[in-house]
């Protein structure tokens, strides 16, 4: 199983490499542990001249040259957090120099020295010449060698890359060639009493009501808004101009605010938990009022967990036009309404597999993670929590939210990712550690069929769906989907698993059901001296 990081669009993948026939390199405890790799080392170091008159000699085998000796090397690793390496490596100089005899002679043959033809400068000219042109070159190589022999010995389970200034690695003229660098790495732990868990799986009843609510639903979200002459009711909209007091002190206030009626009003900053219930039956030139719950993170101190009173002046009420969706369909809304309850039936049964997937992926998770107690890595949960800070901001300025509110909302912000964040790693490296202890892992076939599934979820050709996925690089991430839940099925084959009849209905979907405004209970700072006096009749 690929290992990466579960978010985001953006993803980064782990290096896992087989066994290269060494003995894997031990990492246990706080202790630094050596290892010598490649050949034993020998007292004293090469000439130059004579790595490069080896090389020359080295004969070829059928079909091409003989393959290149592994890098040897010393390296010795540090646990320095449980989920960080601190790894010291040390090329000693007859590699660099064998790594540079290779390097010389690549372009020994066509080398410009003034007053030598090429292929005809002294190797000694050569080695003074280059040495300083090459030597970038040379410790990538080296660089490079040593990371991808230690990725293939398994010395650790990197998650990052190799945290290296490149820059103040320096390679030297003389001596062998040093350097160290820190890692992150996956935790370490067993997935152990995962067969015999309980779990209870859903087996839904949709009521009457439910499917009338959802073709409403699809309906209203392609209709437009139509004034009426008439009491609001549940669900439709108010056009109002609104005020927010504390005692005689207007707090905010804005006009012209389009708002549903819901159960719950909520503000950026607060709640008005009985908002449906005072503008049920409104009418246009009419004033309501609610109580609005401040919350703990209110810009304004003073203003924090008190109760303010919302004031809203109703312009006008409107309702969603179904009669005139309809007519541009050219039919009547009686009609659409029969012709949408049909294609809700068909799309149904795939939303309610997919709802019971998720219930039982949840339960499953939740008593693995429970009894599984291990580390994460710091570096990755801090990145992965200001990754996810990031995009829920750009989510709220996208809904209207300024940046003063947002700023205001920062602390309560980073508390949601940090959490988020937190189960989706663990999630991740249980089902990653899982899926590599019981051998899973997904086949081209699979990634075809989950193709077709997304395909056939998102009314696209396959060929389209797969066109965005490599345009996106997220094979990876499809990978590690469809490998995740092919643990989760392994996992409900020895589940003990109890059905658990639930009725899905219109009170229990809507229930908590709230519209969100995008304003706040205190007004940004730039204004908080304004309308400091006593406010007038609403």
């Amino acid at each position: 199983m690929t290992s990466s990081n579960p978010s985001e669009s953006e993803f980064d993948e782990s290096r896992q490499s087989s066994s290269s026939g060494d003995e894997p390199v031990s990492d246990s405890g706080g202790e630094p542990v050596s290892e010598v790799s490649g050949a034993s080392s020998e007292e004293g170091q090469a000439d130059v001249e004579q790595a490069v008159a080896l090389a020359s000699e080295k004969p070829e085998q059928e079909g091409g040259k003989a393959p290149k000796p592994p890098l040897e090397y010393e390296h010795a690793i540090e646990e320095v957090e449980p989920c960080k390496r601190r790894v010291l490596v040390t090329i000693p100089r007859r590699e660099v120099q064998r790594f540079f005899a290779d390097e010389l002679s690549e372009i020994k043959d066509t080398a410009a020295v003034p007053g030598f033809r090429p292929g005809h400068v002294p190797r000694k000219l050569l080695e003074k010449r280059y040495w300083v042109e090459l030597k970038d070159t040379l410790k990538a190589k080296l660089l490079l060698a040593a990371f991808e022999d230690l990725s293939e010995k398994n010395a650790f389970a990197p998650i990052s890359d190799p945290d290296l200034d490149l820059d103040s690695v320096e390679l030297p003229d003389e001596g062998d060639f040093v350097f160290e660098f820190s890692i992150e790495v996956r935790p370490a732990f067993t997935v152990e009493n995962w067969k015999g868990l309980k779990v209870s799986k859903p087996v839904y009843e949709i009521t009457d009501a439910y499917r009338e609510q959802r073709v409403r639903q699809i309906l209203e979200a392609e209709a437009d808004l139509m004034e009426v002459d008439g009491p609001a009711g549940m669900g439709d909209y108010i056009v109002a101009d609104l005020t927010l007091r504390s005692g005689e002190r207007t707090i905010n206030s804005a006009e012209n605010e389009t708002i549903r009626i819901r159960p719950t009003l909520s503000f950026f900053d607060g709640i008005a938990d009985k908002f449906g219930e005072s503008m049920v039956g409104v009418r246009a030139g009419e004033t309501r009022t609610c109580p609005v719950t401040v919350s703990e993170e209110c810009r304004d101190a003073e203003l924090a967990g008190k109760t303010v009173e919302a004031v809203f002046k109703v312009r006008a009420v409107k309702r969603h036009d179904l009669a005139g969706l309809a007519k541009r369909f050219g039919t009547t809304e009686a009609a659409l309404v029969e012709e949408f309850r049909e294609d809700l039936n068909r799309r149904m049964a795939s939303y309610l597999e997919s709802r019971r997937a998720e219930r039982l992926r949840t339960q499953v998770l939740d008593q693995l993670i429970g009894q599984i107690d291990f580390d994460l890595p710091r570096d990755l949960v801090k990145n992965q929590t200001a990754r996810e800070v990031r995009r829920m901001a750009l989510e709220l300025q996208s809904e209207g939210f300024t940046k003063e509110d947002i700023q205001a909302r920062l602390n309560q912000l980073q508390r949601e990712a940090a959490k988020s964040v937190d189960r989706l790693l663990r999630e991740h490296f249980v089902l990653e550690q899982l899926a590599e202890q019981e051998g899973i892992d997904a086949s081209e076939e699979d990634l075809e069929r989950e193709v077709i599934r997304i395909a056939e979820q998102t009314d696209e050709s396959p060929r389209r769906v797969r066109a965005r996925i490599e345009q996106e690089n997220a094979w990876d991430v499809l990978r590690n989907r469809v490998i995740e839940r092919k643990v989760i099925e392994r996992i409900l084959e020895f589940a003990e698993i109890e059905e658990s009849p639930t009725t899905i209905d219109e009170e229990a979907e809507d229930e908590g059901l709230e519209f969100a405004l995008a304003e706040s209970v205190a007004r940004p700072q730039t204004d908080e001296a304004a309308d400091q006096a006593p406010a007038g009749d609403a």
